[in-house]
């Protein structure tokens, strides 16, 4: 089941704000694609994301680039690489989403990071969601 299932403080706001702004979002995940997709739809997310991707989408998972590439162009986002931001709280995530070109944000979510700080020097290290909307207000 999904009863101990807990979205982070203020993420549902911010993703709401973004979706309603038309913002194109999506879910890469090392999770089995069919348990994301059950999460999702359990915390009531579903209709605020494009796409859901699970583990085996890209001929390699994270911290390959391959889910991230795709599903950019599957959603035919293009231009600059640069202007898509992925947001996550791993090491995968931040050296996947340099791999493919994009703006790395990481997620401290009360943790000392600081070693992933100094190794991938993100765009962003944001303590929450409570604080990534002002923050993203502002770029």
């Amino acid at each position: 089941g999904y009863t101990d299932l807990k979205p982070m403080t203020g993420a549902e706001k911010i993703l709401r704000a973004l979706a309603d702004d038309g913002m194109p979002l999506a879910v890469i995940s090392n999770k089995r694609h069919e348990v994301l997709v059950g999460e999702m739809a359990h915390i009531g997310w579903a209709p605020l994301f494009r796409k859901f991707v699970g583990a085996g989408y890209g001929e390699h998972d994270k911290p390959a680039p391959d889910a991230l590439l795709r599903m950019r162009q599957e959603l035919g986002i293009n231009g600059d690489p640069a202007e898509i931001w992925y947001i996550g709280d791993t090491e995968p995530d931040l050296r996947a989403s340099q791999a493919a070109g994009f703006t790395a944000v990481l997620l401290l979510q009360n943790h000392d990071k600081s070693a992933l700080i100094e190794q991938y020097q993100p765009a962003l290290a944001l303590p929450g969601c409570g604080d990534s909307l002002a923050a993203i207000a502002v770029r």
